[in-house]
């Protein structure tokens, strides 16, 4: 499939919906998908709704070490305010 077949399809798709959900983890491809969603929403004057889900650990993952909220390393500078 070309770029140019794929950009068809979707605008064919994108014509049908007035509302994008696109869930989130801030990782590169969930950003990837928010650039993607606001391109089609721009185009069809949609709204996009973000969605971040954060699991719940199991009950015996209590002994576990805490998880930093932002894992990704584009996002370390939060986590170590200077």
């Amino acid at each position: 499939m070309t770029i140019a077949t794929r950009r068809e399809q979707t605008k064919e798709m994108a014509a049908t919906f007035s509302k994008i959900l696109c869930p989130i983890d801030f990782e590169r491809d969930s950003m990837d998908a928010v650039d993607l969603a606001c391109q089609l929403a721009k185009q069809n004057s949609a709204t996009v709704c973000l969605l971040t889900v954060i699991g719940v650990p199991p009950v015996g993952a209590t002994a576990l070490p805490p998880v930093p909220i932002f894992p990704n390393p584009e996002f370390a500078c939060y986590d170590n305010p200077r």
